[in-house]
């Protein structure tokens, strides 16, 4: 099984698109996620008339419903650095009268002029760019003064799985830490806001928590194929993980597997041209 968390880093045509239009599909339509999306609507909302960057933008979910927020007067524009993403992002929005346009673009230096949206977002996604703090800068010059500049992410060290062996559990954590270039950028992101230059930055804690045999799919379709192959490249022995996978499917055939990961909601807005910074 390949690793979810590397189909997510790659830029060209992945062997495993298809794996990863799956997961991103059913992880769109989980009650989770969209807790996560309504929160980010609560902190930052999206009204008509806006012109919204989405940064990350995968198959186009959150832009396709961003775009009917904003209206014919607005604009949203989705990009991403993988072209089958955009392709098929494209795909979908085939006889879509809606206000929205997908673009390969690299968020490092997204190509639009300065002060162009109301509102830059994105959503899961620093943890797998190559400079989260050049993004978040790039995101900040391309929103007008008065905009705000949005982002979601977990941050990986602090999952949290209910399993017997306390040192395997750390040691998996330091394998699926080691899946994603920046594992702690949801600590990360109140300073990087701050070092962008945006204002009145604020950050709002949100936990998702897997629970249950349904649970226990999620964590395992996730994270099996770096498990996998942190075997093959000796960072844990397979009997081990033998031994991990046999108590968390024991849990879940008796509905008490229980895992959750906090992240974080960090909003900050630009300040109106000539304003001091705070």
């Amino acid at each position: 099984m390949s690793s979810l968390h590397q189909g997510f880093q790659e830029t060209g045509e992945p062997g495993g698109t298809e794996a990863v239009f799956r997961w991103l599909d059913g992880a769109d339509e989980s009650p989770l996620i969209q807790q996560v999306k309504q929160r980010m609507l609560d902190v930052c909302p999206v009204r008509a008339g806006d012109h919204v960057l989405d940064v990350g933008c995968g198959l186009g979910h959150e832009g396709r419903r961003l775009a009917e927020r904003v209206g014919p007067r607005g604009r949203v524009v989705g990009i991403d650095a993988n072209p089958a993403m955009i392709t098929e992002a494209r795909r979908r929005g085939v006889g879509l009268t809606l206000p929205i346009s997908f673009e390969v673009g690299d968020a490092h230096q997204a190509g639009f002029a300065d002060d162009t949206f109301d509102l830059c977002r994105t959503e899961r996604v620093l943890r797998y760019v190559d400079n989260p703090e050049a993004v978040l800068s790039e995101m900040a010059r391309l929103t007008r003064p008065g905009g705000s500049v949005l982002a979601f992410d977990f941050d990986s060290d602090q999952t949290v799985v209910d399993a017997p062996d306390r040192v395997l559990v750390r040691r998996i954590a330091d394998v699926l830490d080691a899946a994603v270039p920046h594992p702690w950028i949801g600590r990360q992101l109140f300073g990087l806001f701050q070092r962008a230059g945006l204002r009145d930055v604020r950050v709002v804690p949100h936990a998702i928590c897997f629970t249950g045999a349904a649970g226990f799919a999620v964590y395992q379709r996730l994270n099996r194929g770096t498990i996998d192959q942190a075997v093959r490249a000796g960072q844990v022995s397979a009997s081990e993980v033998a031994a991990w996978w046999a108590a968390l499917e024991r849990a879940a055939e008796a509905e008490t597997f229980f895992s959750a990961v906090l992240g974080f909601i960090v909003a900050g807005d630009k300040g109106e041209a000539g304003a001091p910074p705070r």
